[in-house]
C-alpha cells in the first residue's frame, strides 16, 4: 500500500526533530512538542496493530477488534488496520461493519490490492454483483490478471451467469495457462450448463496439473492437494451425470 500522507508528515516530522538535536536546539517549542505527540501516537497505533494480531492469532477475536480500533483511533488514515478490522468484523459475522471499514480502506489507499480484498471478502459471503462490480474496477486497474478473471468469472457462476463464467475463466487460462483451479472452475461451470464432454476434458487438465491421476478414484490418490481433492470429486460427478 502507498505510505499514507500523515506517515510522510511523520517522517519528515522525525527527521526535522533529528536535526535539531544535532544542532542543539533544546527549546520545547510549541511545533515541537506538537511533533513530539504526533510521534507518539504513531507509535502507540502501531502497538496497538500488532496487538491486534496478537489476538487474532490466539482466536480472541473480540480483543483483536478493541486493538484494531485503538490503532484507527489513534492513527485515523491508518489503511491497513481498517483493512484487519474489516475482514475481523465479517468473519464475526458482522458484514455490513466489514464492508464500512473496507470501503474506508479503498478511500485511503484506492490500489488494485484494496479492490480485490473487498471484492473478494464481497464473493466469499455471497455477495455476488456488489463483488463483480468491484473485479470490474480491479480490471481497470489490472487488466491482465488472470486471477481478477477467473474470480470475477466465478462470482458470475456462482450467481448462475454461466456463459459469463466461462468467459472470463477461459480469458484466465488464456493468461495463465498452468493454472489447475481455472479448469477446475470452467470445468465446474460447463458441467451445469450439460455440456459434460467439454467439462471432462478440464477436470482432467486440471488433475494433470495438480499432481494426479485422472484414472484413479479419489480414494487411491496419493495426491492431497485441495485442488487435486476437488479435481477428482467433480471427475465423479461428470461420470455418474453422463452414464446412461
Amino acid at each position: 500500500m502507498k505510505m499514507p500522507l500523515l506517515r510522510q508528515i511523520i517522517s519528515c516530522l522525525v527527521y526535522t526533530s533529528m536535526m535539531a538535536a544535532l544542532i542543539g536546539c533544546n527549546d520545547e517549542s510549541p511545533s515541537s512538542r506538537s511533533a513530539s505527540a504526533l510521534i507518539d501516537s504513531i507509535a502507540q497505533s502501531q502497538e496497538a496493530f500488532r496487538l491486534g494480531h496478537h489476538f487474532m492469532k490466539i482466536g480472541d477475536d473480540e480483543k483483536a477488534l478493541e486493538a484494531y480500533s485503538r490503532a484507527i483511533e489513534l492513527e485515523p488514515d491508518f489503511a491497513e488496520a481498517y483493512a484487519f478490522r474489516g475482514q475481523l468484523h465479517v468473519i464475526m459475522g458482522h458484514f455490513r461493519d466489514g464492508i464500512f471499514d473496507l470501503d474506508k480502506m479503498i478511500a485511503l489507499d484506492p490500489s488494485a490490492s484494496s479492490y480485490r480484498l473487498r471484492a473478494d471478502v464481497k464473493a466469499t459471503n455471497g455477495y455476488y454483483e456488489e463483488a463483480i462490480r468491484d473485479y470490474n474496477k480491479l480490471l481497470e486497474l489490472d487488466p491482465n490478471s488472470a486471477a481478477v478473471y477467473n474470480n470475477r468469472g466465478t462470482a458470475y457462476g456462482e450467481n448462475k451467469g454461466y456463459k459469463n463464467a466461462i468467459s472470463d475463466i477461459t480469458h484466465a487460462i488464456q493468461l495463465a495457462p498452468n493454472e489447475p483451479d481455472y479448469y477446475l472452475n470452467r470445468g465446474k461451470f460447463k458441467m451445469l450448463l450439460g455440456d459434460y464432454d467439454s467439462a471432462m476434458i478440464d477436470v482432467t487438465n486440471c488433475i494433470r496439473l495438480s499432481g494426479g491421476n485422472p484414472d484413479l478414484r479419489p480414494g487411491e490418490s496419493r495426491e492431497v492437494n485441495k485442488t487435486n481433492f476437488n479435481c477428482m470429486r467433480l471427475l465423479t460427478k461428470l461420470k455418474k451425470a453422463k452414464a446412461p
